[in-house]
């Protein structure tokens, strides 16, 4: 086993344990009940007593301190400071987009879903289709816009009310 098998173990392992983690918190706390509401209306969230800019400050730390560690992921995949994080294609940002919108906006469900679908996707076509290297994130993005006219709203979203 070399170090890129157990960097890659470390990676699933400390990823799903925060997954939970932000599920658990999202979930079963006040505070994470609390981003729920003010999500969904801070003014009625105002009006049964949160302080929708302290949750706002809260909601915002946890996704610096995930986007903090991925950023961290990011560099020790390929070398801390290479000069090559400077010049790759924005190839995770666009699989971020299309995950989050597959999955639907604010469900961590949803995302989890789609980023596997994107994922298997992504495999599926590099691996088995003819010429597929050369597609590579092209797959993902006709996934997309196929969801995108299917159902607008993602797996788990919400529709909208009328």
């Amino acid at each position: 086993m070399g170090t890129d098998f157990l960097n890659n173990v470390f990676i699933l392992v400390t990823s799903w344990l925060l997954i939970g983690l932000l599920f658990y918190f999202v979930n079963y706390t006040r505070t994470g009940r609390a981003i729920i509401a003010v999500s969904q209306s801070d003014k009625g969230a105002a009006l049964v007593g949160i302080d929708a800019e302290k949750i706002n400050l809260v909601t915002w730390t946890v996704a610096g301190a995930f986007a903090g560690y991925a950023g961290v992921l990011l560099a020790g995949a390929y070398g801390s400071g290479s000069w090559l994080m400077s010049i790759q294609p924005p190839a995770p940002l666009i699989l971020s987009f299309a995950i989050v919108i597959l999955g639907g906006l604010g469900s961590i469900k949803g995302s989890i879903a789609g980023a596997y679908i994107i994922g298997f996707v992504e495999t599926f076509a590099v691996n088995f289709v003819p010429g597929g290297q050369q597609l590579a994130g092209v797959s993902s993005l006709v996934l997309l816009v196929v969801f995108l006219l299917v159902k607008p709203e993602g797996l788990f979203g919400r529709g909208t009310s009328e």
